[in-house]
């Protein structure tokens, strides 16, 4: 009888001891700073387009001299400002700040605990805690 297919279970799994599989390999520092590098020119080109308005990012999708990587930036750029998607310019400006960490508090008294409502916050929200915080 044929042996059944099973993608993921334990019988496709590694087994202890198994000495075929090295695993990944490690990283080099060349490829740690090739990707540190693209990481660094992606932020600065986001940020160089960031304060664009729409008129100036579709010159800049029509010139035929903007790299890949820039036109691949005004063209997300672009269609979230058309489309008013407030998700993909959220991911640019965490891709740039980070992701702002929230800070919970509950009140328990006795044995009842509050209800608490946990929420994203606007991109307007998240640009007013930016500030606040580069004031302190």
């Amino acid at each position: 009888m044929a042996k059944k297919k099973t993608n993921g279970s334990k019988a496709t799994q590694f087994k202890e001891g198994n000495t075929k599989g090295q695993g990944r390999p490690k990283s080099t520092p060349a490829a740690k700073k090739l990707a540190r590098l693209t990481r660094d020119r992606f932020k600065a080109a986001v940020r160089k387009y960031l304060g664009k308005n729409r008129d100036e990012l579709t010159e800049i999708a029509k010139d035929a001299n903007t790299s890949a990587l820039d036109l691949m930036i005004v063209s997300v750029m672009n269609k979230a400002i058309v489309n008013g998607d407030q998700n993909k310019m959220q991911w640019f400006l965490e891709q740039l700040f980070g992701k702002l960490t929230e800070n919970l508090s509950v009140e328990v008294t006795g044995n009842a605990v509050k209800p608490v409502t946990v929420r994203n916050l606007s991109i307007e929200e998240r640009i007013l805690q930016l500030d606040k915080g580069k004031k302190k």
